[in-house]
């Protein structure tokens, strides 16, 4: 076999080399559909055979002339078209490029737009929270004034109801003391217009209080059981008296088969019958008023047994023109501006009434005709009480007498005997709670300084009844009662609060430690033996959860008097007539007590008579709670006397220090030693006068 010479090797590989590139470009031209491509695949393809044709010696050969012959024009041509090819291919993809550019370009300055926005956006979000974050923190601000404020007229409401009334009762047994006097017509009639004008004044009073506490949603009725027809009693003895001195019969239309007992706020359910009589009183020349009862619905398929009560005040006066019926019962609304020239009256009584039935599950309305007289009615929903309920009612109506009594026989026969742990730490108070308990209602009675002491007691002594101060050093009320509470054989321990402050915020805070009741200092013997027969007699429901009472609701007229005539009873006694003390109010206090009530004068011309000193002293010490204790020391003692002014600024005194008003405490305090001045010397003159020989 002949062998090849490199010229005829490399000739073979040059054709293999062609063969492939003809191929590629034919590759090329199928999958871009390029026929420029197309054409240089067939000018190598051309070249390979004149190379093959040259390798084989075919070069003169026709075939190897014609491929000779075309192979340059075809490459050459294929080359060019393909390289303008490719130019164009370049100008395109340069304007694509160019494009993609632009868009580039536009989407990046799009994107840089939106992330001004964005930073736009945050901002504003930013500056948005910051004012939601002022915004909510106005409103917690806002919220919290509000609160301030809703307290502080809670407390305002408290302190002028008690403040007012306490002077106005005050007056009122004055004018009733001097009435039983030896008086001249005229004298008498000074009096009696006086009487009644103090009358009208609390009622107003009463009306103004009752309408700010309804309006703001902090009069709640109380729930307990009471005797209807006691409460028909009160209100035949309220407007009895003004019917017949006008000449018109008041009558009762009360059958037989109404329950006997009921629960429910039989305070508010007589002030409502009291403002709809008096008005009938108020508008009727002649002829009657008359109060009907009827029960429309009686329930006692339930747990607890409940009707439906309505009362009807019929009179036959000047009636109401229907276009004023329909604002009768708007508050400071007058049917006729005369009306309050002639009558009198606030506006309010009847609005109030309305918002009291409300309270009650009912409605009230009126029907009337001009110069044919009116009916007022109103439905009131109530329970219907036990036998239980009513054994209890009769011993607080015991209790009620004996404390208008200076009689020991009138003290309910269930507190004689029963062991009560006096818990105080004031020795004024420890005299007058312990007399009237010992001496007046013949209970057993020990006591305990502070807190401390009452546990060591109770721990080896069995008691009925715990009075429990809380405000005592050592350990106060509250910690005390927590910890009794802590054992099991206390739980059904009555515990009373006894405060200077009877506030909501006080009560609910004996209540969460676990007391069951309460009274304020200084006391009013019909509370404190109300509220001692109120847990010391048979319950008609189990006693071992503690239950503090609502608070005590405002006066009705009909209370009022009965008030007013315990006053009456107390014979004169020094100077009644005294600006700085009411003895009248301090024997009051004492239950008529004339020894008790003189020795609680000397224990407080003795103990207290340098407090005033002691308090500016511990105020320029800036010892801040030794001040509050001196001041709270003398809310109860200066009360109990009849210092009223005196309790009351020392309040005012310990309330600033609490607080924190130290803007207000060298004005109180110098007016609390002014009043101490005074009251000391009122109180001097007193006990010569009870010392001189006449006496």
């Amino acid at each position: 076999m002949a062998t090849m010479n490199p010229s005829e090797f490399l000739a073979v590989a040059g054709v293999f080399f062609q063969a492939t590139l003809a191929l590629l470009f034919l590759s090329l031209a199928r999958r871009s559909q390029m026929r420029e491509a197309a054409y240089v695949a067939a000018g190598f393809g051309l070249w390979a055979l004149v190379q093959l044709a040259m390798v084989f010696g075919l070069a003169g050969s026709p075939p190897g002339l014609l491929a000779a012959a075309c192979w340059m024009p075809v490459t050459v041509l294929g080359i060019a078209a393909l390289g303008s090819r490719l130019l164009r291919a370049q100008r395109q993809l340069s304007w694509q490029l160019s494009q993609q550019r632009s868009v580039a370009e536009q989407a990046m300055a799009q994107a840089r737009a939106s992330e001004a926005r964005l930073a736009e956006l945050a901002q504003q979000l930013q500056q948005r929270q910051a004012q939601w974050q002022e915004a909510q923190k106005a409103l917690a601000e806002a919220r919290e004034q509000a609160q301030v404020a809703s307290r502080a007229k809670s407390e305002f409401l408290a302190n002028m109801s008690h403040e007012i009334r306490t002077p106005m009762n005050a007056m009122q047994g004055l004018i009733n003391l001097a009435l039983r006097s030896r008086l001249d017509s005229r004298q008498r009639g000074y009096l009696n217009r006086a009487r009644a004008a103090a009358d009208t004044l609390l009622l107003i009073i009463n009306d103004i209080l009752d309408f700010s506490k309804i309006e703001a949603g902090k009069l709640v009725l109380e729930h307990r059981p009471f005797l209807l027809v006691q409460v028909l009693d009160k209100l035949q003895a309220a407007i009895g008296a003004s019917a017949q001195d006008k000449g018109l019969t008041l009558k009762m239309d009360v059958p037989e088969d109404l329950p006997p007992v009921l629960v429910g706020d039989a305070l508010r359910l007589e002030q409502v019958l009291v403002n709809l009589c008096a008005n009938a009183v108020k508008f009727t020349a002649r002829g009657e008023v008359r109060v009907a009862v009827r029960c429309t619905q009686q329930d006692s398929s339930g747990e607890v047994p409940n009707c439906t009560l309505v009362f009807a005040v019929h009179d036959t006066g000047v009636g109401i023109q229907p276009a004023q019926a329909e604002r009768l019962f708007q508050p400071f609304d007058q049917l006729d501006p005369s009306s309050t020239r002639q009558h009198g009256g606030t506006g309010l009584g009847l609005a109030i009434c309305k918002q009291l039935v409300a309270l009650m599950g009912g409605k009230i309305g009126v029907q009337s005709k001009p110069g044919e007289g009116s009916e007022f009615s109103f439905d009131a929903r109530l329970q219907v009480g036990t036998a239980e309920h009513a054994s209890v009612l009769v011993q607080q109506r015991e209790a009620t007498a004996a404390s208008q009594s200076t009689d020991p026989a009138a003290v309910p026969a269930m507190l004689r005997g029963k062991r009560v742990l006096l818990v105080e730490d004031n020795e004024s108070n420890q005299i007058v709670a312990g007399d009237l308990l010992r001496e007046y209602a013949g209970m057993e009675v020990q006591l305990a300084r502070d807190g401390k002491e009452a546990l060591a007691c109770l721990r080896d002594h069995h008691f009925d009844l715990v009075l429990m101060d809380v405000q005592m050093p050592v350990m106060d009320g509250y910690q005390a009662t927590a910890l009794i509470r802590r054992e099991a054989r206390h739980q059904a321990l009555p515990i009373i609060a006894m405060t200077a402050h009877a506030l909501p915020s006080d009560r609910h805070k004996s209540l969460a430690v676990g007391m069951n009741d309460y009274v304020t200092k200084p006391f009013d013997p019909a509370q404190l033996f109300q509220v001692l027969v109120r847990w010391l007699a048979p319950r008609p429901v189990a006693a071992s959860a503690p239950a503090m009472r609502p608070p005590p609701a405002l006066p009705s007229p009909a209370a009022a008097s009965l008030r007013t005539s315990s006053t009456a009873a107390l014979p004169p006694d020094g100077d009644n007539t005294e600006e700085a003390v009411s003895f009248a109010l301090g024997l009051q206090r004492c239950l008529s007590q004339r020894d008790l009530y003189r020795k609680v004068v000397q224990r407080f011309v003795s103990v207290h008579a340098e407090q005033p000193a002691q308090l500016a002293a511990a105020l320029a010490r800036e010892a801040w709670r030794e001040a509050a204790a001196l001041a709270h020391d003398l809310i109860s003692t200066a009360g109990t006397i009849g210092a009223e002014g005196l309790s009351q600024t020392a309040r005012a005194l310990e309330q600033a220090l609490n607080a924190g008003e130290a803007t207000r405490w060298a004005a109180l305090q110098a007016t609390l030693a002014l009043q101490h001045a005074r009251v000391m010397q009122a109180l001097t003159r007193y006990l010569d006068d009870q010392a001189a020989p006449h006496r």
